[in-house]
C-alpha cells in the first residue's frame, strides 16, 4: 500500500470565506481505533483546530489584541470527548502565543482550569 502525505487541504469553514488548512505536520493518533487527528494553528481564524481526516472536530478560539490573546472557547465534538484533544488544542494556542511573544488570558472555563497555577504556563499568563 502506498502512503501519501497530505500537505494542505482546502476546506470551507464559513460560507463567507474559504481558507487553506495546513496539515503538513505529522498526524497525531489519539485513540486505539485507528483514528488520526491533526491539531493545527489557524492564525487567520484566531484558533487552533482539530481535524479527523479533514473534518473539523474541535477548536480553541481566541480574541487577539496587541499584547494578549483571550481564549474564549474550547470545544470538541461529543464523539471525540475524553481523548485529550481539548488539552492539545489549548497547548497549540499556547505554543503560538509564545512564538508571537504575547500573553494569554484564559476566560474559557476549560483553558482557565487547565492553566491556573501551573508553573509551565506562567510565562504566558
Amino acid at each position: 500500500m502506498n502512503k501519501v502525505r497530505i500537505t494542505a487541504i482546502r476546506q470551507t469553514v464559513y460560507p463567507e470565506h474559504t481558507c487553506d488548512v495546513k496539515v503538513g505536520q505529522p498526524w497525531i493518533s489519539v485513540d486505539g481505533e485507528g483514528n488520526s487527528i491533526s491539531i493545527v494553528f489557524e492564525e487567520v481564524l484566531d484558533r487552533a483546530a482539530a481535524y479527523d481526516r479533514g473534518k473539523l472536530i474541535g477548536e480553541c478560539e481566541f480574541e487577539p489584541s496587541a499584547d494578549k490573546w483571550i481564549i474564549t472557547h474550547t470545544g470538541v465534538r461529543e464523539a471525540y470527548e475524553g481523548k485529550g484533544i481539548a488539552r492539545k488544542l489549548v497547548l497549540k494556542v499556547i505554543e503560538a502565543a509564545r512564538a508571537a511573544g504575547v500573553k494569554i488570558s484564559p476566560v474559557c472555563s476549560y483553558a482557565r482550569k487547565m492553566m491556573a497555577g501551573k508553573e509551565e504556563f506562567k510565562d504566558v499568563m
